[in-house]
C-alpha cells in the first residue's frame, strides 16, 4: 500500500510578495527598472505611477512596501508624487534614482527620506543590491553616489547639525567664536593670540558668555557645547596651550 505524500507547500506558511511601487515620469526609464526587478524573486510590481491618480490607484487596495522613484530628472514633479504616497502609505521603504554628480537630485532624495541611493548609471546590481538592504532595514549608497554625497553634505553649514538653544542663539558673532575655542579646550591668552585681541578683551567675551549660557567652569562649558552640537566628545582632544 503506498502512502500519496501531500505537497510539501501544504501546511507552510507563505510570505506574501514584497509590494513595489515604481514612481517615474519617463516611460523608458520606467521599463528599465521594471526589467531588473523583474529578475528578483518574491517582488509584485503594484503599478508604475507617473501621475498621482496613478498613486492613488497604486495604494488603494495595499500600501506598496518598497517605492522605487526617479529623482534623475524632473525632481520637483517626482517628489511631490512621492510626498503623497508617504501621506497615503504612512511608514515605506525607498530607493531613489539620482543624476550622476547630481547635488539637486541627492538632496530631493536626502529630503523625501530616501533609504537608499542609486546613480542611473549604475549597474543593474547596484540596484538590486540597493533593494534587498533596504528592505533588510538597512541603508544603501552606491559608489557612484558616495563621493557626491559627502560633498553635498560639506555644503550643509554647522549650525545645521546644532541643537537649537536660545542661551547660544542669543550670543554674538564674536562671542560663538570664542565659545567654540574654549569649547576645543584653548585658554584666553590662546584665544587673544589667534584672534589678534588683547587678553582682557577676550576676558571680557568669556564673561558673558559665562553670563548668558549660565555655566560655571570649563567643565559645565564643554558638556554644554557638546549637548547642543557645537563639538564631539567622541572627536574632541584639548590642543596645545599657549601659557
Amino acid at each position: 500500500m503506498s502512502i500519496t505524500r501531500p505537497p510539501a507547500i501544504l501546511g507552510r506558511i507563505v510570505k506574501p510578495a514584497t509590494r513595489v511601487l515604481i514612481v517615474c515620469i519617463h516611460p523608458l526609464v520606467c521599463e528599465g527598472v521594471k526589467a531588473v526587478l523583474a529578475r528578483e524573486d518574491g517582488l509584485d510590481l503594484a503599478v508604475e505611477s507617473c501621475s498621482l491618480g496613478q498613486v492613488h490607484d497604486g495604494c488603494s487596495d495595499r500600501p506598496p512596501d518598497l517605492i522605487v522613484v526617479d529623482l534623475s530628472a524632473g525632481c520637483r514633479e517626482a517628489t511631490g508624487i512621492l510626498t503623497e504616497v508617504r501621506h497615503r502609505c504612512g511608514d515605506v521603504r525607498i530607493v531613489a534614482l539620482t543624476d550622476p554628480g547630481g547635488t539637486r537630485s541627492l538632496r530631493h532624495a536626502v529630503a523625501t527620506g530616501a533609504h537608499g541611493l542609486v546613480s542611473n548609471t549604475a549597474s543593474p546590481e547596484h540596484l538590486l543590491m540597493a533593494i534587498r538592504t533596504v528592505l533588510a532595514g538597512g541603508y544603501y549608497v552606491d559608489p557612484d553616489c558616495a563621493a557626491e554625497l559627502v560633498s553635498t553634505v560639506r555644503t550643509i553649514p554647522d549650525h545645521a547639525f546644532r541643537q537649537p538653544d536660545a542661551g547660544y542663539e542669543s550670543l554674538s558673532a564674536r562671542e560663538r567664536e570664542i565659545f567654540a575655542m574654549l569649547a576645543d579646550g584653548m585658554n584666553n591668552k590662546a584665544i587673544a593670540y589667534r584672534l589678534g585681541l588683547s587678553p582682557k578683551t577676550v576676558e571680557a567675551h568669556y564673561l558673558h558668555i559665562r553670563r548668558k549660557l549660565g555655566f560655571r567652569d570649563g567643565v559645565d562649558l564643554i558638556r554644554y557645547a557638546a549637548r547642543i552640537g557645537v563639538i564631539d566628545l567622541e572627536d574632541w582632544t584639548a590642543p596645545a596651550r599657549i601659557d
